[in-house]
């Protein structure tokens, strides 16, 4: 997510649910620090068949859910066979400065474990190789 974040091995994507922003997939461009849309309309149905959140999570009811991608050999060329971990550090980081932001926007984040990788890696038109989900989050007002 550019060296604005401390590293350059992580890209995120957003789908947009219920929030001021048109239903769809997008993706956070660094360089012009703007979403570009990579696909329109509800999404809800197509993650519900790929992220086992219920019943702990209400996917529906969320205003967004994020994607954090990893692409590792770009942290090889600094750190060689130490790009995993790095890769994995950054992350963490960026999973902690969202639940955080949303702890101060009185919004329930939670970052979910149980999803279908190569349906998100597929629905988000990453590789699953040099490109895969290292992360879901979903972002929302608390029940």
């Amino acid at each position: 997510m550019g060296n604005r974040l401390g590293g350059d091995s992580l890209e995120m994507y957003v789908v947009a649910l219920h929030c001021s922003m048109s239903s769809g997939l997008y993706h956070y461009q660094v360089r012009d620090n703007a979403l570009e849309c990579l696909r329109q309309g509800d999404c809800t149905q197509l993650l519900l068949e790929m992220i086992q959140a219920e019943p702990y999570v209400d996917l529906t009811s969320g205003s967004v859910v994020l994607f954090i991608t990893g692409c590792v050999e770009r942290q090889m060329i600094k750190y060689g066979e130490r790009a995993y971990r790095f890769m994995q550090n950054e992350v963490g980081s960026v999973t902690r400065m969202v639940t955080l932001i949303a702890e101060a926007l009185e919004l329930g984040s939670c970052i979910l474990g149980g999803y279908n990788d190569d349906g998100l890696n597929d629905f988000l038109q990453v590789d699953g190789v040099f490109e895969s989900v290292q992360s879901v989050m979903v972002v929302g007002k608390e029940r």
